[in-house]
């Protein structure tokens, strides 16, 4: 008789405790940098932990990769994030502690900037049969705001539906 085995290997499925992170790590709450206490691979006490890629920074904590404001999070609160911790400004690496806030992953997505191949340069418009047509998603569903004769209007409609839906969270381009 064989074993069957689980989906999660004991790996995957271990993060580190408040104590382990306050053991390893110092952060400054204004900055927003975490700091290594102990020389570890080819870190050093003292350096800046982690690394950035595409924008965001992250720390390895024993064999394991996380996002920096995932541990940022648990250095503070000494509980681990709920949902998404996200940056109110949209820059991924600044991890200053007013900057970082949970949100579900609807409000992430409503604070986000205008992607940067969208050739009206604003969010939820697109130019379709001679009309600049506005919509906004929350939680799976699609609100159509409209068509509109300018791209401002469209964009107006936008940034009032966003600010109802999304408030704090919302950004119109």
């Amino acid at each position: 008789m064989t074993k069957k085995k689980s989906g999660k290997s004991k790996v995957r499925g271990t993060r580190p405790s408040f104590a382990v992170v306050r053991e390893l790590f110092d952060y400054s709450i204004v900055s927003g940098a975490l700091y290594r206490r102990k020389s570890i691979g080819g870190q050093f006490a003292g350096e800046r932990a982690g690394f950035e890629y595409r924008g965001y920074r992250f720390v390895s904590v024993g064999n394991r990769i996380f996002q920096e404001s995932q541990i940022i999070w648990l250095w503070v609160t000494s509980e681990w994030p709920s949902s998404i911790v996200e940056h109110a400004d949209v820059v991924g690496a600044n991890n200053a502690w007013l900057n970082l806030r949970l949100a579900t992953r609807s409000q992430n997505r409503a604070n986000t900037r205008a992607q940067k191949n969208n050739a009206l340069h604003t969010k939820g418009v697109i130019f379709r049969y001679g009309r600049y047509r506005a919509s906004i998603c929350k939680d799976g569903v699609r609100y159509y705001l409209g068509g509109f004769v300018s791209v401002e209007a469209a964009q107006v409609a936008y940034a009032e539906k966003a600010a109802e839906l999304f408030g704090a969270f919302a950004r119109a381009a």
